[in-house]
């Protein structure tokens, strides 16, 4: 589980909210946290979605908002999911296949930035997809030169996705900013129905 985290640090914010009495400036940073975590909880799995070739990501199903209150002014967004399975990602070909319709080799991507990179091991083994007694589907490689053990190959979770440089990273400063502009849309709401005082 990963959190993510903001504060306001606005020195004009602070002294309008010291302005108005305390349950009222408790209202507007409540507001303003809330606001700001349901929108960047959307944005956040946007852009996760955007950056990685996952076929269903379940990003936001997966993002649980704790919202804040009046006696806790913090807003978290709690990021929950075991590490995916490459085959849920982008892979070449993607459907099983026996014989002589088996390819030589699978490809896969990660990002959707890259591009398809063959799934082979330095010392010559490479991967393949297999089916399960249940059913399942997995792309999968021998964990030595024997036929068993093999393993399912993984990638990053969904909390590592969204919390990556590539996600968090890059829409941090865009966050930031949208809660200063939630606190301001707050306080003036405030102040409009002549709150605080």
């Amino acid at each position: 589980m990963m959190q993510l985290e903001f504060t306001v640090e606005d020195k004009g914010f602070e002294a309008a909210l010291r302005s108005l009495d305390k349950p009222t400036a408790r209202r507007v940073m409540k507001r303003a946290l809330n606001d700001t975590a349901n929108k960047a909880r959307t944005m956040l799995a946007d852009k996760a979605r955007e950056t990685y070739a996952v076929k269903k990501s379940g990003f936001k199903r997966n993002a649980r908002l704790k919202r804040a209150s009046g006696g806790n002014l913090a807003a978290y967004i709690l990021v929950s999911g075991k590490a995916n399975e490459l085959k849920d990602f982008r892979v070449n070909p993607a459907s099983y296949a026996t014989g002589a319709a088996r390819p030589a080799v699978y490809w896969a991507k990660v990002l959707q930035a890259g591009g398809l990179k063959a799934l082979r091991k330095p010392s010559g083994g490479k991967a393949f997809m297999v089916r399960f007694k249940s059913g399942h589907v997995t792309i999968a490689e021998r964990e030595g030169k024997a036929r068993l053990p093999i393993k399912t190959l993984y990638s990053p979770s969904n909390p590592a996705m969204v919390g990556a440089r590539r996600v968090y990273g890059v829409l941090r400063p865009e966050i930031g900013s949208m809660l200063e502009k939630q606190v301001e849309r707050s306080l003036n709401f405030e102040l409009s129905r002549g709150g605080g005082a």
